[in-house]
């Protein structure tokens, strides 16, 4: 059994009823984390920008992805907490998995939400984002991504 799916049965304490309910939270998440991103289609992220954050998984969910720039993305998180939920976690971790990039869910888990795994020219690497974007343009909200 994984960490993850260890870890969430603690928390429902092994109840099956418990656990539905949480993968029926982790569902409503999935939707509110995409409902406004681009659908489908093609999607650049041009030369002279970063897309991080929710720009990163409005990025995710085109059917066809451009990255001439750097992508970034961090493990969700509370923004009142500060904290990262494993039903956050959860989430994401299922939303990378359906568009086939579970390689950086491997390389995200181990960061905290206040650093940043980055994609850029095939290479990947963790860091803080405002050390790693030198003069880029930083876009955090999917609609402002490119149409290609």
């Amino acid at each position: 059994m994984s960490v993850i799916l260890k870890k969430v049965w603690e928390v429902t304490k092994g109840s099956i009823v418990a656990l539905v309910v949480f993968a029926s939270v982790a569902q409503a998440g999935t939707w509110e984390m995409v409902k406004n991103y681009p659908e489908g289609g093609c999607v650049e992220i041009p030369a002279d920008t970063m897309c991080l954050s929710a720009c990163a998984f409005g990025w995710l969910k085109a059917s066809k992805r451009i990255n001439r720039g750097v992508v970034g993305f961090h493990l969700p998180y509370d923004p009142k907490t500060k904290q990262s939920s494993i039903a956050d976690q959860l989430v994401a971790r299922n939303f990378m998995f359906e568009r086939g990039y579970l390689m950086l869910w491997n390389e995200l888990k181990e960061t905290t939400p206040s650093d940043f795994v980055f994609m850029a020219s095939d290479r990947t690497w963790s860091g803080n984002w405002r050390e790693s974007r030198g003069n880029l343009k930083v876009i955090s909200d999917p609609r402002g991504l490119k149409t290609c």
